[in-house]
């Protein structure tokens, strides 16, 4: 079958819906400027879009895809339009498929979606990577086709689709965002200890890791300002107002080029603290492996610059194995540092 680069909203929308096993589904264009909506594309019927009918909890950085499988009794649909005016609406799932700085934005609304959508994490997946498809096909501007079917109206060409805002439409930051567990727990490894935010999800931890290697080499800065947001917040909730001398990052593997993950969420960490950011420990020029717990035994102890007192916050993106922060804590400490460590995403 031959690869297809352009779409209309209609079948954007039918795609939308089979992939959720839903009668219906919209595509609507909030217009900031107007202050309405507009309708670019329907599958099935749906009958109310009016400027009141905003889906509850959708918001473009924080959570750009919602799910509710009760919309009749949810009580955030108290006297909206879902259950005032669309008595028929059972489930609904909304996605915002690509949004600007002045918060105009085009979203994916599936009306009615199958009950076993909302437990079935394979479901679940399949529905992110079509919305990140959607995404990007929005962005390569490909829905040249793109138009409204009116009943008894002649089709007219839908507006040109927003330019999207680079550092805030990245389809794996929002699914990583999105899916990843809110769970701080307390680890500790030997005489090494840390506290993680995140955990993935395992049926969907393959995804998730997928996403997060495509962000390693470019993080956009509105995802490591959200991240790093949550990591200051517990921080500050487990370990006080203390003085932090510094925040360090575990170093980075030898690949590729430019500060990793970890370091750029250090440094912006330590602009969120108040505190400087210290890029102190650096791998032996020989040393391999990876924190795996099978293979975490080949790491080498880290050396360090310059020796930093008082109070350090070791940060890492992710905790696997533990290894890297133990041989990261145990450097610090060995040079007379007080060490605190965390990390985003732990097992």
């Amino acid at each position: 079958m031959a690869r297809k680069d352009t779409f209309s909203y209609d079948e954007l929308c039918e795609l939308g819906a089979r992939a959720c096993r839903a009668p219906a589904a919209v595509i609507t264009l909030f217009d900031a400027h107007e202050g309405h909506v507009k309708v670019l594309g329907r599958f099935g019927t749906i009958n109310t879009y009016s400027r009141n009918f905003a889906i509850p909890g959708l918001h473009a950085i924080d959570r750009p895809f919602v799910s509710y499988r009760a919309a009749q009794t949810d009580r955030v649909f108290e006297g909206h339009p879902v259950r005032l005016l669309e008595s028929r609406v059972q489930t609904l799932v909304a996605a915002v498929l690509q949004h600007n700085m002045l918060a105009s934005r085009i979203s994916l609304t599936v009306i009615n979606a199958a009950p076993a959508f909302f437990d079935d994490p394979e479901s679940f997946a399949c529905f992110s990577q079509l919305v990140q498809h959607f995404r990007k096909l929005l962005a390569d501007q490909c829905l040249v086709k793109a138009h409204v079917a009116m009943p008894g109206k002649r089709a007219k060409a839908a507006p040109s689709a927003i330019a999207p805002h680079p550092e805030r439409t990245d389809p794996s930051a929002s699914f990583l965002l999105d899916t990843l567990r809110k769970t701080q727990s307390l680890h500790s490894r030997n005489a090494a200890s840390y506290v993680t935010g995140r955990r993935w999800r395992s049926a969907l931890k393959p995804y998730q890791i997928a996403a997060l290697q495509a962000l390693k080499p470019v993080a956009p800065k509105s995802f490591l300002d959200v991240v790093t947001k949550e990591m200051a917040e517990t921080a500050v909730h487990l370990f006080g107002n203390q003085t932090i001398a510094a925040v360090v990052p575990v170093p980075g593997g030898s690949c590729g080029a430019g500060k990793s993950l970890s370091e750029h969420l250090a440094e912006n960490l330590a602009k969120q603290l108040d505190c400087p950011y210290r890029a102190v420990l650096r791998r032996q020029a020989a040393a391999t492996g990876k924190s795996h717990p099978k293979k975490s035994v080949k790491l080498q102890p880290y050396e360090i610059d310059e020796k930093i007192e008082g109070i350090v916050l070791l940060v890492d993106d992710v905790a696997t194995s533990g290894r890297h922060l133990e041989l990261a804590q145990a450097t610090l400490r060995n040079a007379g540092a007080v060490c605190l460590a965390m990390a985003w995403i732990g097992t």
